[in-house]
């Protein structure tokens, strides 16, 4: 189903004075095979009604709060979510938070 995957990104570690933190910028793409528009109606392969590829753009802000305890909120902007459903969404925005808890 994917032709084509890309993805980059870049990390920062000490940002705001603090050594362990890590700040990171992503972005991601997949691409679908080609060969799926034969599914489809011959009217809609030439200009099918839904985007041929998902791209996310990611930060995240890893934070070491405590020798024990680490936090990292990450945010996510979904463009054309869901194209392997052959239909069309609406972007999404997304918001996470990851904990790690050493014991």
């Amino acid at each position: 189903m994917i032709a084509h995957w890309y993805g980059a990104g870049l990390s920062y570690r000490g940002f705001f004075n603090r050594d362990q933190d890590t700040l990171s910028l992503a972005y991601a793409q997949a691409n679908m095979d080609k060969h799926r528009l034969d599914t489809l109606p011959y009217a809609e392969r030439e200009n099918p009604p839904f985007a041929l590829a998902e791209k996310v753009f990611e930060i995240t802000y890893r934070a070491h709060l405590t020798p024990w305890l680490v936090v990292a909120p990450d945010v996510q902007y979904l463009i054309d979510p869901g194209v392997y459903s052959f239909q069309p969404h609406p972007n999404a925005l997304l918001f996470g938070l990851q904990t790690q808890i050493s014991l």
